[in-house]
């Protein structure tokens, strides 16, 4: 499976009416992302100690001295927020346009991440 597969899930999931697929979507938008993005930054340290893997990959990404991948850890910590709130707050009125941002987001984060790849290749 590859993570594009969850982005692609997660934009079937905003044909729905229904606030459960929202959330799903804004949730396996996020996956998405986190899988895309997880390869970048193998390589490099975590600041943060014994913080778990989600937190340890924003940090790789905040701490690294290319600006690109600054630019995705911001991103993809604003979704990482608005994934707990899909997830974990059901009181919480989660709205479609949540779920819509989420994917538009995290599908500008694919395209970056292919801009990097690109880049990386003509380089070579």
């Amino acid at each position: 499976m590859e993570p594009i597969e969850f982005l692609q899930f997660a934009n079937q999931c905003l044909e729905s009416e229904l606030e459960s697929s929202w959330r799903s979507a804004c949730s396996r938008a996020y996956y998405a992302g986190y899988h895309a993005v997880s390869p970048l930054v193998d390589g490099l340290a975590s600041k943060s100690g014994d913080a778990g893997e989600h937190e340890k990959l924003l940090s790789k990404l905040a701490n690294s001295k290319n600006t690109t991948h600054k630019w995705i850890g911001r991103i993809l910590d604003q979704c990482k927020k608005r994934r707990v709130k899909a997830d974990y707050i059901i009181g919480y009125s989660f709205r479609k346009k949540m779920a819509e941002v989420q994917c538009y987001e995290i599908d500008r984060i694919f395209k970056r991440i292919e801009a990097l790849s690109t880049k990386n290749a003509n380089v070579k």
